[in-house]
C-alpha cells in the first residue's frame, strides 16, 4: 500500500475519532425552518492522536439553515464546503488522497440547554466545492423556497436588494439543490478510492458510508465551544416568500 495511502487512513481514524454516524435519511425535515448566523474567524484549535499533531477545524461565516433534526436536536447546514478540517503540519500541501480537508456539514445544535453543540460532516472521500454565499446574505434577509419535492433543503433566496428578483435573487449551491445530481458527501469520490487503494474490501466498507453524516466528538477548544453554545440563542425563523402584488385592475 502506497505511504501517502497507509497516511491517509491513519489521519482519517485520528480525526474520525469517537464520531456518530448517521444516515440522512434516518432524520425527519425540521419542523420549522430556521437559521442561525455564524460569525466570521469562528476556529478550533487542537491536539489530536498520538503523536500530538496540531488540528484546526474552521467554519465558514454566514447563514447555516436546518436541513434535519432528530430528538436530539437540529442539524444547521453550513454554505456549501462550509466546514474545513486539517492537520496544521501539512496545511500548505496538497491534498492527500481520501483525506478532504474541505466538507459539507454544518452545526448540530442540542434541544437540550446544558448538551454540547457540536459539528458534523458528510462522509466524503474528496473535496467539497466551496459555493461562497452572496454579499449581505444573512439570516434576516433568507427566504426559503419550498418544494414540495425535495427531501430536505430545496432553495433558500435572500434578499440582499430588499426583494427576491427571480433567479438572479437567489443563492442555490450544490449542496442545498434537491435536483442535483450529486449525492450527499458527493459520492462520485467512492470510486476514486476504490482505485488508489486497490482493495475490493477497502473500497465497498467506503462504498457504505458515502453520504453518512458524521456528527463528530465534543470539540476540545473551550473558547470554539463556547462559541457554538452561544449560537442557541441566535436561532431565528426563516421566512416565507412574499405573493407578488396584485396587479391593479384596468380603468
Amino acid at each position: 500500500m502506497p505511504w501517502r495511502t497507509a497516511s491517509a487512513l491513519c489521519i482519517a481514524l485520528t480525526l474520525a475519532g469517537c464520531a456518530t454516524v448517521i444516515k440522512p435519511t434516518d432524520l425527519a425535515k425540521p419542523a420549522s425552518s430556521s437559521c442561525i448566523q455564524v460569525p466570521q474567524g469562528v476556529e478550533a484549535h487542537e491536539v489530536k492522536g498520538l503523536l500530538n499533531f496540531k488540528w484546526t477545524t474552521r467554519l465558514a461565516s454566514g447563514p447555516y439553515i436546518a436541513e434535519r433534526e432528530n430528538a436530539e436536536g437540529t442539524f444547521y447546514r453550513a454554505p456549501p464546503g462550509g466546514i474545513y478540517i486539517g492537520r496544521d503540519d501539512i496545511a500548505d500541501q496538497a491534498p492527500i488522497p481520501l483525506l478532504p480537508r474541505q466538507f459539507d456539514g454544518g452545526i448540530w445544535l442540542p434541544r437540550d440547554p446544558k448538551a454540547p453543540s457540536r459539528i458534523y460532516t458528510y462522509f466524503s472521500t474528496q473535496e467539497a466545492e466551496i459555493v461562497p454565499v452572496p454579499s449581505g446574505a444573512t439570516c434576516d434577509v433568507a427566504v426559503l423556497v419550498p418544494d414540495p419535492q425535495a427531501k430536505g433543503v430545496s432553495v433558500v433566496a435572500f434578499a440582499t436588494g430588499g426583494a427576491i428578483g427571480g433567479a438572479a435573487g437567489a443563492v442555490v449551491g450544490r449542496s442545498m439543490n434537491s435536483h442535483s445530481g450529486m449525492s450527499y458527501g458527493q459520492a462520485a469520490g467512492a470510486g476514486v478510492a476504490g482505485g488508489l487503494i486497490g482493495g475490493a474490501i477497502i473500497a465497498s466498507l467506503i462504498n457504505l458510508d458515502v453520504g453518512k453524516i458524521n456528527l463528530m466528538p465534543l470539540n476540545k477548544d473551550p473558547a470554539f465551544q463556547s462559541t457554538l453554545d452561544q449560537l442557541r440563542g441566535s436561532v431565528v425563523p426563516l421566512k416565507p416568500p412574499q405573493a407578488p402584488a396584485p396587479v391593479p385592475a384596468a380603468q
